[in-house]
C-alpha cells in the first residue's frame, strides 16, 4: 500500500533563512562537531555527528510551545514564533550531542500531511523529564498545520520525523 504525503514546504531557501537570523550549524551538510562536548545530557547523535536519514517515531505525546503572540528565544539562538515552524528536541542532539544540530532541518510526517521546519529549541532537559531522543516538541505554527487543537494542547498521535538535507 503506498501512501502519498501532502507536501506542505515550510522553509524557504538557505538565504531567507539566514535573513530571519537562523544559522545552521553545519557545513557541507555536515553538522558541526561539538568541541567540547557538553556532557550534562546523554548523547542521541553518533559519534562522527551525522545523523542518517533515520526515520523516527515519537513515543511521548507531542506538545507544541505557546509561542505565537510572543515570539521566544531558543537555545539555538534567535527568537521563533510567529508562523516560524519548527521543532525543539533533547539536548543530546544539541549541546550534548556529538555535533550541534541547532538549525538542521527536519522532515516531520503526521496524520498524511508532511511538513519540513528545523531545530529551533532544546526541549527535555528539565530534571525527571521523560523525553526520549525520538521526542519532540513542536512550534505552535507546525502543530496547527497539522490540525492540532491548542485547547487540547497535544496531538492525539506519533509523529514521524528525520533529519533532512536542504538542496
Amino acid at each position: 500500500m503506498k501512501f502519498f504525503f501532502a507536501t506542505i514546504l515550510l522553509l524557504g531557501a538557505a538565504g531567507a533563512l539566514a535573513q530571519e537570523g537562523w544559522t545552521p550549524s553545519t557545513v557541507a551538510g555536515k553538522p558541526k562537531l561539538n568541541n567540547p562536548r557538553d556532557t550534562s545530557f546523554p548523547v542521541c547523535d553518533k559519534h562522527n555527528g551525522y545523523n542518517s536519514p533515520q526515520i523516527r517515531t515519537t513515543s511521548f505525546p507531542v506538545k507544541y510551545i505557546p509561542d505565537n503572540a510572543n515570539p521566544q528565544a531558543g537555545a539555538c539562538g534567535g527568537t521563533y514564533g510567529g508562523d516560524a515552524p519548527g521543532i525543539c528536541i533533547k539536548p543530546g542532539f544539541v549541546h550534548s550531542g556529538f555535533a550541534n544540530h541547532c538549525g538542521a532541518a527536519v522532515e516531520l510526517r503526521y496524520n498524511g500531511i508532511t511538513l519540513k521546519g528545523k531545530v529551533v529549541d532544546v526541549c527535555g532537559a528539565d530534571a525527571g523529564s521523560t523525553m526520549g531522543c525520538n521526542d519532540l516538541f513542536l512550534t505552535q505554527a507546525a502543530f496547527l498545520k497539522f490540525g492540532g487543537d491548542t485547547a487540547v494542547g497535544q496531538l492525539p498521535g506519533k509523529v514521524e520525523w528525520k533529519f533532512i538535507e536542504l538542496n
